[in-house]
Order: structure tokens, then C-alpha cells, then sequence
């Protein structure tokens, strides 16, 4: 092994140690070898097939989950309220992580690059995380993501913050993400009417 450059340590076993090691190897290997169901000469060959299997199959759920996100996005554009000219997205999904809640509000803001408002919230692992964000022209006319999200975030127990354009917080308390979108909901429609 390396030590520092240039130079190296060598480490040996030897006695019963040596026949210890070996054997716990050899063990380790057979046991691989049944849960892979290949003999022991393949097993390498095996894990490398299923590491590919396994590159391809999240290949292919990030697209579908692209899509996914794609369709969503298109349903909640067509429930939202509008207020002064402006869509409200307010949306809690079960199980979004916040770079998935991320893609949502992106795919939002390519569909309506103007005059959109949107407030995403998700509960996964059993923690809230809740997204917020503007177009350029809502932020114009005085719309803060931010102040929007940390007054929000109080309702889960947590605390966030970001820009103007688009602010992010967590959470532990589940249980309040309801009251936390209500919120979100009365902040901006006294920005919008305002």
C-alpha cells in the first residue's frame, strides 16, 4: 500500500493467520458465487453484467421519470388558480426528493415562462422538503420565493431560504405541510393583489 510518494509498504501474512484469511476468502467467494448462481470461476464476469443491467436501468428511470415529471407538470398548470394574470402552483407529492422537486418547478417555468408562481412540497423519507418559486415578472412585481418559502417552513418545523427567483427549506414535521401550502397560498395572493 501507499504511504506517502514514493513510497510503499508491503504487509504480509503468514502462519495460521495466513490459512484464516485464506479460507474466509474462499468462503466469501462461494458465498458469492450462490447468490449470484454462477460458478466461482464467473462470478466477476456475473457482477459486471449486472453492473451494466444496473447503469441501463437507472438510465432508463431517469427518463421515465422525466417524463413523468413532463406529464405532472402539464396537470398542475391546467388545475392551478389564477390570480392578476398569474398561475399559483401549490402541489405536495409523497415521495419527491428536492433535485426531483427541482425538475418539476423547471418543467413549470418551460411551459409558462411567464406569470407563474409555484409551490412544491414533498414528504419522502419522512422529511418535508418545500420548494418554492417565480418567473422573472412575478419577482418584478415584488414576489420573494424566499420569504414565501421561510414562512412556509415554519408550519414543518424547519427552515430555509434562497433568492428571490427560487428558494428551498426542510422540514420534520409531516404533518404540517398542509398548513404550510396555506400559508404559501394567503403570502402570495396579498403579494399578487397587493
Amino acid at each position: 500500500s501507499a504511504i506517502a510518494s514514493g513510497v510503499r509498504r508491503i504487509e504480509a501474512t503468514t502462519g495460521r493467520h495466513a490459512v484464516s484469511v485464506i479460507q474466509n476468502e474462499r468462503g466469501a467467494l462461494r458465498e458469492l458465487s450462490g447468490l449470484l448462481c454462477v460458478p466461482k470461476d464467473k462470478v466477476v464476469e456475473r457482477v459486471e453484467t449486472l453492473t451494466e443491467e444496473l447503469k441501463a436501468a437507472r438510465k432508463e428511470i431517469a427518463q421515465l421519470r422525466g417524463q413523468l415529471t413532463a406529464q405532472e407538470a402539464g396537470a398542475l398548470l391546467e388545475q392551478a388558480q389564477e390570480v392578476n394574470g398569474i398561475k399559483i402552483v401549490l402541489h405536495q407529492f409523497p415521495d419527491l426528493e428536492a433535485g426531483q422537486l427541482r425538475e418539476v418547478f423547471d418543467e413549470l417555468k418551460s411551459r409558462r415562462p411567464r406569470g407563474l408562481v409555484a409551490v412544491l412540497a414533498s414528504t419522502a423519507n419522512g422529511r418535508v422538503t418545500l420548494i418554492g418559486g417565480a418567473t422573472a415578472d412575478v419577482v418584478e412585481r415584488g414576489f420573494s420565493a424566499s420569504d414565501v418559502i421561510r414562512d412556509a417552513a415554519k408550519h414543518v418545523g424547519g427552515s430555509g431560504g434562497g433568492k428571490k427567483e427560487m428558494a428551498q427549506a426542510g422540514g420534520k414535521k409531516v404533518e404540517g405541510v398542509a398548513d404550510a401550502l396555506a400559508a404559501a397560498r394567503k403570502a402570495i395572493c396579498d403579494i399578487l393583489k397587493a
